[in-house]
C-alpha cells in the first residue's frame, strides 16, 4: 500500500454500522485536514480533525457514535480549499432492509420539469419515515416539477432502518416550445463546499453576461435572487442544504448543490 503513489481520498467501513465505525482516508501533499461528521440537517456532531495541518499520507480515524440516534450521516474530509470528499454513512440497529417502491407521472413534452413522484414503504419498518432524494434534496415522500434523470430515494424509519430505491424519469420525444432546460451540470464548479461565509463560482460554459444566480433551500423556497458573480455571501443563511441555479438570458439553468455550515 505505501509504496503507491498517494491521493486524495476517503473511505468509511463500515458504512452501515450499528456504533462505530472508521474512517481511512489520505491526501497527496501537505494540507489543512478537517474531518467532520455531519447530521442531514447539515450539524456537526463529529469533529475528529479540525483544520489540522498535516503531512501528505494515510490516516484513519475511529468515529465513535454510541450515543448518536440511528440514521443517515455524512462524513466530510476537506483539503484545504482545493478539495472536498463526502461519503454518506448509516447508523442503525437493522438486520434486514424496509421495501421501498416508486412510481411516477410522466413528464408532458421534451425538456419539461413537471413530472411528479411519490415513493412508497411497502414491507417493514416502524412509521413515522423520512426520505431523501438524490439528486435533489426533497425530503418528503412525494416530490412534484421533476425533470427527467435517474433518482435514488432512501426512506429511513423511526427506528434508523433504511431502504432504497431507483427511479427512472424518462424525457419524452414530443417537443415543448419555449420550455425551460434544467439539468445538472458538472462543469459548474462552486467552492468550498461545505461553505462559512463566501462562495466562488466558475462557470465557464455559460453565457453569464446578463445571468442570474438563484439559491433555494431544502424545502424549495428562494432565498436569494441576484445578477451573476464569481462570489456570493452567504453569510447569512442557515446552515443546511441548498440548490444553486444559474439561469441564462434564454433561459436555461443550469443545477447544481452546496452545503452552508
Amino acid at each position: 500500500m505505501y509504496g503507491q503513489t498517494t491521493v486524495d481520498s476517503l473511505n468509511i467501513t463500515p458504512s452501515l454500522f450499528q456504533k462505530r465505525t472508521c474512517a481511512f482516508y489520505s491526501f497527496s501533499q501537505n494540507d489543512t485536514v478537517s474531518l467532520t461528521v455531519y447530521n442531514t440537517l447539515a450539524q456537526i456532531m463529529l469533529n475528529p480533525k479540525s483544520n489540522n495541518v498535516m503531512a501528505s499520507g494515510y490516516y484513519q480515524d475511529s468515529l465513535i457514535m454510541d450515543a448518536f440516534p440511528n440514521g443517515m450521516y455524512f462524513v466530510v474530509l476537506k483539503l484545504g480549499h482545493r478539495k472536498t470528499i463526502n461519503k454518506k454513512i448509516i447508523k442503525t440497529n437493522c438486520t434486514t432492509s424496509l421495501g421501498v417502491f416508486a412510481t411516477n407521472t410522466p413528464i408532458s413534452c421534451m425538456g419539461a420539469c413537471d413530472a411528479s413522484a411519490t415513493v412508497y414503504v411497502v414491507s417493514g419498518g416502524t412509521p413515522p419515515y423520512n426520505y431523501t432524494w438524490t439528486p435533489t434534496f426533497a425530503t418528503t415522500n412525494t416530490i412534484s416539477n421533476a425533470c427527467s434523470g435517474n433518482y435514488t430515494i432512501n426512506a429511513i424509519d423511526f427506528n434508523g432502518c433504511m431502504g432504497s430505491t431507483q427511479l427512472i424519469i424518462f424525457n419524452p420525444s414530443n417537443p415543448c416550445v419555449g420550455i425551460k432546460e434544467y439539468f445538472f451540470n458538472n462543469q459548474i464548479s462552486i467552492y468550498p463546499n461545505p461553505v462559512l461565509t463566501t462562495l466562488f463560482i466558475s462557470a465557464p460554459q455559460i453565457e453569464t453576461e446578463n445571468s442570474e444566480i438563484e439559491i433555494i433551500n431544502s424545502l424549495g423556497q428562494s432565498v436569494l435572487k441576484l445578477q451573476y458573480q464569481k462570489e456570493i455571501d452567504v453569510s447569512q443563511l442557515s446552515g443546511g442544504c441548498y440548490v444553486f441555479k444559474i439561469v441564462n438570458p434564454n433561459k436555461q439553468q443550469l443545477i447544481s448543490k452546496f452545503t452552508k455550515d
